[in-house]
């Protein structure tokens, strides 16, 4: 028999049949992509649908709840509907009662706050707090603690001690939203190092969430911990607790940590300067 055309005569592939392999080998992966790269768009299209879709179903519910008395029937029945059965509708719901959460203040904020209970909102973010992925347990904590959700207090507690000093610190800030500075006075000793990010964003809470002062703010100034040492002076600078200032100068005197002492001079000068004004 003839040996075969497309085949060299010690049995191997030709160059002209390896030319052919490596042509549908591309051809393939390019259509490969292709139908990926469409089934990616695709899915982008209908996902943005879901979110038009959700978001008009939302709205419409909140705003009903919100501006009267009996909210409308037809927007809580599609509202139930979403919750039972899409995670991204749970997300998109509480992202906007959050907002809203924000801009309200009274009697809208309370509405806000029971429906994020009501609804069972409230379980899936309490849900979070157990996940593996510490985003989403931050995301978790955070909607607890700006939604006021309180029976939420144990499990915010125990995450002082995860794993991940991002939730320790986020776990830290909602503990003081939901019971405000004698928190802080509670693990004036504990070792976590709070940098300027997280004291603005606490200073912010007690702006926010209007906290008011706490008495015995000066032993916070005694923490081994410096960056606690240094949250004390900007809380007593924060509400002008003049009376301190001798106790920041004690701090500032008994520091080893040069940049520390400096912002405590820096502090109790802002204060004596205050204390003269006000006179």
């Amino acid at each position: 028999m003839f040996p075969s055309a497309n085949i060299s005569y010690d049995g191997r592939i030709s160059q002209a049949e390896w030319i052919l392999l490596l042509g549908l080998a591309f051809a393939l992966t390019a259509l490969f992509f292709l139908a990926w790269t469409f089934i990616k768009r695709y899915q982008r299209i209908l996902k943005a649908r879901r979110k038009i879709q959700f978001t008009e179903t939302i709205e419409n519910t909140l705003f009903s709840i919100l501006f009267n008395e009996s909210p409308a029937p037809e927007a809580l029945l599609k509202f139930r509907q979403g919750l039972a059965g899409n995670l991204l509708f749970k997300k998109m719901a509480i992202k906007t009662i959050v907002t809203l959460h924000h801009n309200y203040s009274g009697t809208f904020r309370q509405k806000l706050e029971d429906l994020y209970f009501e609804s069972g909102l409230s379980n899936y973010s309490l849900s979070k707090l157990k996940h593996r992925s510490w985003p989403e347990v931050v995301e978790g904590l955070r909607d607890l603690t700006n939604l006021n959700y309180y029976p939420a207090i144990k499990a915010i507690e125990q995450l002082t001690y995860h794993p991940h000093e991002f939730v320790q610190k986020e776990a830290f800030l909602g503990l003081i939203r939901l019971r405000g500075l004698a928190e802080l006075l509670k693990r004036k000793n504990r070792q976590l190092f709070l940098d300027d990010w997280m004291q603005s964003n606490i200073l912010f809470a007690l702006k926010s969430h209007q906290i008011p002062a706490i008495d015995h703010l000066d032993t916070l100034l005694s923490s081994p911990n410096d960056s606690m040492v240094l949250l004390g002076a900007r809380l007593i600078e924060h509400y002008q607790l003049t009376r301190y200032i001798p106790a920041i100068e004690k701090a500032m005197n008994i520091s080893s940590n040069p940049k520390l002492k400096q912002e405590l001079d820096d502090i109790a000068s802002l204060l004596k300067t205050q204390e003269r004004t006000s006179i």
